[in-house]
């Protein structure tokens, strides 16, 4: 963490203080044991610069990119302002920015840091969940369910990614529940003591979740050497439990039933501007409360719009900046980049079945999506199944990483 806070500090003027949030904030954090004896850690350190001033795109992007070559591990940095630290929208990551991270430089100002547990809103959840269908496609090939190996140098990533599945679904459902605890550990055992009595529709489905949600919450926690076994029963079984929990996650906040005969990846596209609207509808709330302004009023009903035109904007932007290219055809539609990233990426992820075929079908689906907010020639998509498959998973992915591009944490 030296060379951290030194290159940090040397590249960012008017630091105030570096945070160390994520698991290895919490001290949950997933390594693995080398050959030569030697521990990495599994995933990214995710890190908060708190400055006086602005910082550059290209300033955060140099750095993040030499920090992560003199160590040797990603970093996912995000700067905040310091006369900003009121004002962070309330989500899962700034209330554990509040209460589960570390110092690791400067002044402890965390407790400017207004949003409390009860403010974590429902959409975190539905947040968590398609942030895990990204991770089962990103590391996945077809042609392994076919016979052929994960690559040694994948599969320890491969393995994580299906135990940390497991995790959050039991994140989501506890903010589904009211029974959210940003400890691990914690969030486990209430898990397993509230299941049945508090889903008995998805207990029905899938009766053995919370003995899997424990097992796979100590793997995360004390595994040293995952990759090992039979990773594509684990990737299946992990999937599974994705597609029943997303769909009851999904029917419960949008107030539909679970249609089980519909293809899920089908129900999401034509919901997909209701999720959106679902997702960003706390945060509009919570902007008018800071304000004082009236909520259920007619500038709330045009509020949903407006943050529509800025996502977009802001999506427009990180595009130009990540790719060297304009692209407006977000700027067209009152439609979501992000719930349209992730409605593609379960797409991807459900398009591919047992026997190692891929469905035409919702493989046609996930390319009409990413026309939308990918800015990459349609092309490129084009050939065999696998590989059109792959090419859609590459630019599913790169898009999600551009709209997350944004330097500093949103506030209100």
């Amino acid at each position: 963490m030296e060379i951290v806070i030194e290159e940090t500090r040397r590249a960012v003027g008017g630091v105030n203080s570096i945070i160390l949030a994520g698991g290895f904030g919490r001290g949950e954090g997933t390594v693995r044991k080398l050959p030569d004896g030697s521990y990495v850690p599994m995933n990214d350190y995710d890190l908060y610069v708190v400055t006086n001033i602005k910082v550059p795109y290209e300033v955060f992007k140099t750095l993040e990119r030499q920090l992560a070559r003199k160590i040797g591990v990603d970093i996912d940095m995000k700067i905040i302002r310091t006369c900003r630290l009121k004002y962070l929208i309330p989500d899962m990551f700034t209330f554990e920015l509040k209460e589960t991270s570390r110092v690791i430089w400067g002044k402890d100002l965390r407790a400017q840091i207004q949003v409390e547990k009860s403010d974590v809103p429902l959409c975190a959840g539905l947040n968590t969940l398609f942030i895990e269908t990204l991770a089962l496609i990103m590391n996945f090939d077809p042609r392994y369910l076919t016979g052929e190996p994960v690559p040694s140098k994948k599969a320890p990533m491969f393995d994580y990614v299906c135990s940390k599945v497991f995790v959050e679904i039991c994140n989501a459902l506890s903010l589904l529940g009211d029974f959210y605890d940003p400890s691990l550990l914690k969030r486990a055992n209430l898990f397993s003591r509230r299941y049945e009595a508090v889903f008995p529709e998805l207990s029905k489905m899938l009766p053995d979740l919370p003995s899997k949600v424990k097992y796979h919450t100590d793997l995360k926690l004390t595994n040293l050497n995952f990759g090992a076994g039979d990773l594509m029963e684990r990737w299946l079984d992990a999937r599974v439990a994705l597609e029943h929990t997303l769909r009851y996650f999904v029917s419960k906040v949008l107030h539909k039933p679970p249609d089980a005969q519909k293809e899920l990846s089908r129900f999401l596209i034509a919901n997909r501007r209701k999720l959106a609207s679902f997702y960003f509808e706390h945060y509009i709330r919570y902007a008018f409360n800071r304000m004082r302004l009236p909520t259920k009023s007619i500038l709330e009903k045009f509020a949903d719009p407006a943050v529509r035109i800025y996502e977009n904007l802001r999506y427009s932007r990180n595009c130009y900046h990540s790719h060297g290219r304009l692209f407006l055809a977000p700027l067209l539609r009152f439609e979501s980049p992000l719930m349209n990233v992730y409605v593609c990426a379960a797409s991807l992820l459900f398009s591919i079945e047992e026997n190692s075929r891929v469905n035409t079908a919702l493989l046609d689906d996930a390319c009409r999506l990413m026309r939308l907010i990918c800015p990459c020639e349609a092309a490129e998509w084009s050939g065999l199944e696998s590989s059109r498959w792959t090419s859609l998973r590459d630019a599913c992915l790169t898009s999600f990483k551009t709209y997350a591009s944004t330097p500093e944490t949103v506030s209100f």
